[in-house]
């Protein structure tokens, strides 16, 4: 082979090797809609963790209240004043959470109300004594 043809193939060759070539990527974000129940869920779960304040399990613990089956706190026993009235506040602040996330859905009262109930009778260690009204209406400790 000819060296003076060599010399420049080889440089050719040399120089092929050393281009880059750039390419672009564009990251688009990706729209998801999530099934509105995965919302609820996550909502009824930070409500039922807010209200595991210590009175208030002492009180269901105790059985001198239990849960209803559309997430109200009823009195089962004999309750000081101060305790009826902390129920009492307690019931309006879960009915104005309740309904906030009713409207904020699109979903019925009801069915929100009987899911947090629910949500909140699955937390409960089983044994654990707390009285609870199940969808049927009847009355059953944990």
């Amino acid at each position: 082979m000819n060296k003076s043809i060599a010399i420049p193939a080889i440089a050719a060759l040399a120089l092929v090797g050393c281009l880059s070539v750039k390419t672009q990527h564009e990251v688009k974000p990706i729209e998801i809609n999530l099934n509105i129940n995965l919302k609820l869920d996550k909502q009824l779960e930070e409500m039922v963790a807010a209200e595991e304040k210590p009175s208030i399990k002492d009180m269901l613990d105790s059985g001198k209240i239990g849960i209803d089956n559309k997430s109200m706190l009823v009195p089962r026993g004999a309750l000081t004043s101060a305790e009826f009235e902390y129920v009492t506040e307690a019931n309006s602040k879960r009915k104005e959470r309740l309904t906030a996330m009713a409207n904020e859905n699109g979903s019925p009262y009801d069915e929100v109300a009987a899911a947090a109930a629910a949500k909140f009778v699955d937390r409960l260690p089983a044994g654990s004594g707390v009285w609870y009204q199940a969808a049927d209406g009847n009355w059953l400790q944990k």
